[in-house]
């Protein structure tokens, strides 16, 4: 048998986890975005200071994609962290939202896509947590949404066993 009350704790742990994790991201978000204005307004001591390759690696990411981006995903951010904080009683009440959990699988796969193509576009290098980290957080939402339908799938099968039992 199921224990759900293990269930309910693994749930809220692990929402807990991705409210937290998701106020961080908004936290480094925003210090990108002011580094990113910091980084603009100062191209012409950069150009001085820098060799030609650097620079070059620098105006591309000065590219206004990278700043529309990281708005975007602040936005995705903050929207996952809200519904991930406001899901914590809905799972002590055994009817978790699984909106938190969609937002992040979506989130994760369109932000790290567009990511990845923006850097090829723009010539940056790839690194192994580029792929490693998107894998890392499909797995993790993949599982608490898991949970979160086991949980309400609880309902159902209770009633479905006292269907069972009153024939």
């Amino acid at each position: 048998m199921i224990s759900y009350e293990k269930i309910r704790q693994s749930l809220c742990s692990w929402t807990l986890f991705i409210a937290w994790v998701n106020v961080l991201a908004v936290l480094a978000k925003i210090f990108t975005i002011i580094s990113y204005f910091t980084l603009l307004n100062n191209l012409d001591t950069i150009k001085s200071t820098y060799d030609a390759d650097t620079y070059q690696t620098i105006v591309a990411a000065t590219n206004v994609w990278n700043v529309i981006i990281m708005i975007v995903a602040l936005i995705a951010n903050i929207a996952i962290a809200f519904l991930a904080f406001k899901n914590l009683p809905k799972i002590k009440e055994d009817a978790p939202s699984l909106t938190p959990y969609r937002l992040g699988l979506v989130y994760t796969v369109v932000y790290n896509v567009t990511g990845i193509i923006l850097a090829v576009v723009l010539g940056s290098t790839l690194s192994v947590t580029t792929f490693l980290l998107p894998v890392i957080f499909l797995a993790l939402y993949g599982y608490v949404y898991a949970k979160a339908g086991q949980l309400l799938d609880k309902d159902e099968e209770e009633n479905d066993e006292a269907v069972t039992e009153a024939e």
